[in-house]
Parts: C-alpha cells; sequence; structure tokens
C-alpha cells in the first residue's frame, strides 16, 4: 500500500509539473511532434526554469527557450530530454557550445544557438550529436573556428554562421562536412575564399554576401551563390552555377567563362560599374537584373540569339536617355524604374520586343519622375498582359492608347496611378471611357488615380465621377462643393452594386424627407417623457396608500 502511495504521489507531481509548465509556456501537439513554446516566458529572478528539471511525462520532441536569459548552467537542466529533435536557444546569453551537453541530446536534429555572445567555437561539438542536420550559429561574436573532428560528420546539412567576426574558415573545413548543403557565412570580414571550394561536392548554397572579399571565387558546382556587397571587380572563374548574385561590387567589365555562363538561370549584376556588356551568350538565363549601373541604352546583344530562355529584364536607375530595343528580344516581363534622365518613350521602343512563346508580356515603367511623354504607338501590335505606367511625370494620356489596344484593355489592366493628371476636357475621355473599363476589371487600380489640377481638383479621384451625367471637366464652373449636385446617369448602378452603394441625389424632398424623419423623432421622445412621468405619479399613489 505504501508503495502505491509514493507512485501515486510522484504521478501528480510530474502531472501538476507539465500543467504548471503549460500554464506559463504555449503546449501544442501536431502530427505527433509535442512542442513546448516558451520564448520569453521564464523571469530570470523567479524558480520558473525548474519546471523544466521534471518533464519526465510527455517530454517534448521541439523546445523553445529563446529569449530567456539562458545559459550553460540552465541547458544542464534539460539534458535529461534525450528524445528532443528540435532546441531553439536564440536570444540568450550562451557563451560556449559544451560537447558534453550536445551528447546528451541523442536524438537532436535542429539546433538554433543563433543571438547569443558565444565567441569561439570547435566543430568537434557537433561530432557529438550524431543526427544533426542544422546548426545555426549566426549572430554571435565568434572570431575563430576550431576543428578537431576525428572522423567527418556525415549527416549535418545545413549550417549559419551570418553575423559573426570571421575572417577565415579551417583548411579542411568542407572535409568535415561531405553532405554539407547550405553554407550561410554573410556578413563576417571575410576578404577572400579562393581556394576554399576546389574539390568541394555537394554543396549547393552558399552566401558571402556583405564582406569584404576582394578576389575571385573560383573552381566550384554550386545551384546559388550570393557574393554582392562586397569589393570584387570580376566574376567567379571556372565556376558552375545557377543562380549567381553578385549586385553592389565594383565590376567594370565581363570576361565570357563558357563553364559560369553556360548553367546560369539567375543572374543579379545590379549596383556595379557596367556600361557595355560584350561577349554575352547566356542559353539558360530566365532572369536578369542590371540596375544601377552604367548604362546610357539597352546593350545591343541583348537579343534572343545570344538569351534565348530570358523572361524577365530589370534595368531600373541607369542613366538611359532613350529606351529602345535594337534587336528581336522575347521576354516576359520588363521593368523600367527610376530612370531620371528618361523624359519620353518614342513610338520604336518596343518595334524589337515580343512576349516569350507568343505568350503576352508585362511591362512596368514606372516611378520615373521625368518621364512626361509616351507615344502610344510604342505599344501597338504588343500583346500586353499588363502595363504599369505608375508614378511618373504624365499629365495626360491621349485617347489614342485605347484606339492602339483595340478599344480592349491588357488582362491584368493599366495603372495609371500616381501621375499628376491635368483633368480639364481634354481627359474627359479617361472620365468616360477608361475609368468604367478599370472599375469593372480591377477597381484596385483606381484608388490613387487622381487629379493634380486645375487647383479646384487637386487631390480628386477621377473615380468619384464615373458615369455621372455629363461631361465634368468640361465643366468650367464645378467646384469641390458641386459633387453631391451632380445626378447619376441611368444604368450606372451596375457599377456601384458591386459594393451595395446607394447614390443619393440631393434636392427639396431629399430635406423634406429629412425634416420628417427630424420631428417624428422629437415627438417620440417627448411622448415617452410624459409616459415615464404619468407611471411614476402611479407609484407615488400605491406607495402612499400602502
Amino acid at each position: 500500500m505504501q508503495k502505491v502511495l509514493i507512485i501515486f504521489y510522484l504521478a501528480s507531481v510530474l502531472h501538476l509539473s507539465i500543467c504548471d509548465l503549460c500554464k506559463i509556456c504555449k503546449c501544442s501537439t501536431s502530427d505527433g511532434l509535442i512542442e513546448y513554446d516558451c520564448d520569453g516566458k521564464f523571469n530570470p529572478n523567479s524558480d520558473d526554469m525548474d519546471l523544466l528539471s521534471s518533464i519526465y511525462e510527455s517530454p517534448p520532441s521541439k523546445l523553445i527557450l529563446s529569449n530567456n536569459w539562458i545559459n550553460k548552467t540552465s541547458i544542464e537542466r534539460i539534458t535529461y530530454l534525450i528524445d528532443l529533435e528540435f532546441l531553439v536557444l536564440s536570444h540568450n546569453n550562451i557563451t560556449e557550445v559544451d560537447p558534453i551537453i550536445l551528447e546528451s541530446f541523442t536524438k537532436l536534429k535542429e539546433l538554433d544557438l543563433s543571438w547569443n555572445n558565444i565567441e569561439n567555437f570547435d566543430i568537434g561539438a557537433l561530432a557529438k550529436g550524431r543526427f544533426i542536420q542544422l546548426v545555426d550559429l549566426s549572430h554571435n561574436n565568434m572570431k575563430s573556428i576550431n576543428s578537431s573532428l576525428e572522423s567527418p560528420l556525415e549527416v549535418l546539412d545545413s549550417l549559419y554562421l551570418s553575423n559573426n567576426l570571421l575572417k577565415e574558415l579551417p583548411i579542411n573545413f568542407f572535409n568535415n562536412f561531405p553532405k554539407l548543403s547550405t553554407l550561410d557565412l554573410s556578413n563576417n570580414f571575410f576578404t577572400s575564399f579562393e581556394y576554399y571550394l576546389s574539390n568541394v561536392e555537394g554543396l549547393k548554397s552558399l552566401n558571402l554576401e556583405h564582406n569584404s572579399l576582394n578576389s575571385s571565387i573560383m573552381g566550384a558546382n554550386l545551384q546559388e551563390l550570393r557574393i554582392g556587397y562586397n569589393d570584387l571587380t570580376s566574376l567567379p572563374k571556372n565556376l558552375s552555377v545557377e543562380s549567381l548574385s553578385i549586385e553592389n561590387n565594383k565590376i567594370s567589365d565581363i570576361e565570357y567563362d563558357e563553364m559560369l555562363f553556360n548553367e546560369l538561370k539567375y543572374l543579379n549584376l545590379s549596383g556595379n560599374h557596367l556600361s557595355v556588356i560584350l561577349n554575352l551568350t547566356l542559353p539558360k538565363l530566365k532572369e536578369m537584373d542590371i540596375s544601377n549601373n552604367a548604362f546610357v541604352s539597352i546593350p545591343e546583344n541583348f537579343m534572343s540569339d545570344n538569351l534565348p530562355s530570358l523572361e524577365t529584364l530589370v534595368v531600373n536607375g541607369n542613366p538611359i536617355k532613350e529606351l529602345k530595343f535594337l534587336n528581336q528580344l522575347n521576354l516576359r516581363n520588363l521593368v523600367v524604374k527610376n530612370i531620371t534622365l528618361l523624359n519620353a518613350i518614342y513610338d520604336d521602343a518596343f518595334d524589337k520586343l515580343k512576349g516569350h512563346d507568343g505568350n503576352c508580356i508585362n511591362i512596368t515603367i514606372s516611378s520615373n519622375k521625368n518621364l512626361k511623354e509616351f507615344d502610344e504607338k510604342a505599344i501597338r501590335g504588343m500583346n500586353i498582359c499588363y502595363l504599369d505606367l505608375s508614378d511618373n511625370g504624365f499629365t495626360r494620356v491621349s485617347q489614342k492608347l485605347e484606339k492602339i489596344l483595340n478599344g480592349t484593355l491588357p488582362e491584368y489592366g493599366i495603372n495609371l496611378q500616381g501621375n499628376p493628371f491635368i483633368c480639364d476636357c481634354k481627359s474627359e475621355w479617361m472620365l468616360e471611357e477608361l475609368v468604367p473599363k478599370l472599375y469593372a476589371l480591377n477597381p484596385e487600380l483606381l484608388i490613387d488615380l487622381k487629379c493634380a489640377s486645375p487647383p479646384k481638383l487637386v487631390g480628386k479621384r477621377m473615380v468619384h465621377w464615373m458615369q455621372w451625367k455629363g461631361q465634368v471637366f468640361c465643366d468650367d464652373t464645378l467646384t469641390g462643393s458641386d459633387f453631391s449636385r451632380l445626378e447619376v446617369f441611368e444604368g450606372s448602378r451596375q457599377f456601384f452594386n458591386k459594393k451595395n452603394e446607394i447614390a443619393l441625389k440631393s434636392g427639396g424632398g431629399m430635406l423634406l424627407i429629412v425634416i420628417g424623419a427630424v420631428v417624428t423623432l422629437l415627438l417620440l421622445v417627448l411622448s415617452g417623457m410624459i409616459i415615464s412621468y404619468k407611471s411614476a405619479l402611479r407609484r407615488r399613489r400605491v406607495n402612499r396608500r400602502l
């Protein structure tokens, strides 16, 4: 009997511990995975952390202990949780990674130690976690990484070391992780990474952004290489990669590299010093960004013969004065933004531009504040999915634009918002023809379609006058206070029914209705006061009799 009582007591204590813990933390179960989310839940001056020492009933598979001022001693309290698969210890006060502690978590797959105060890290510590696939050590103070592995770690797939103080890696670093596919070393202090990648197999994604690299990357087969925001003056060499981000460097010339170019599908060259690109043949390239360089025109060798698979071209922020394609190029998306020298789009701008594989094309020419002229003939005969002309300097849009498009809008509309339109008689066609069509297609295209002049209409949305009777923009006597006196066109209700809006006309009849409603309300209030007064008198008489 005594043993039964002891067992019952212990079970009760354990159950209370779980209940108490779940009052503090968020406990959940999903797909058989028990998770305790204790992010920022423990007070460093209380005994709440003691609850972690007795989670024997329903031990978690995932434990989140971020933002709790945890240190090495605190971690020792949970080493008995041998079934842990995911452990999050980010945003704490951990200064070292103890191999003995990692050895306790025999099933651990992912370990997050980011945003701590770790200064040195020994790769050998990871060997104790035999099943660890992902380790995040980003946002620490690591100056060096030591290597004491006796044998390669065959399981580790992803390692994040960004935002540290690293300048170099151990010579045999990649030999320790033969299965490593993702490595993030961004925001460190590397000046060279030239020889680390020789004979590296299996690595798919390498991020070296925001370092101080001044020598080229050489000799590797990758899917993704991100080396933007460095001091590089040339592209990588003898390297096969599908996605290359090398933006914001100091590249002024590109040398042809068949090994590099043959496999490229994505290329970001923005923010460099390029003014010309010669001998460019990229058979598999689908997306290219050459924004914020020194191009004064679209490069002549940007043609389908050299770029047969190209779908998206971004040319933002270049000193281009005339936008024109000199040779045949097929695209799905063209993006032209923030070009201060661009004043006009001429009729032959897109003569050589077609949709990819015979499909329609999305054209974005936006946020070019000095762009004030657009020759509608520039898009004649084009199959356009979406035309974005927003936030430019257009004061008018010719009615010929609609005729060029055969009276129909592109499938996803025309975005003309954010332009300083003059709302006068010459723009009446927009109000009568364009605005109703845009409303029916996509009302969001009318949110910022406003008048910039004359002064009496500044800031007014064009949709306010949609289908009003008469030519609103041609009425010189119209003022902002006249909106309520305009009559609604018969048939305009179809546009308003979508939002169940009701259009009311002002006049003498409306005034009588309002006055009648006010009088009725006053009579009801007065009647209520009289009834209340009489009821009070009756209660007083009854009270006197009693």
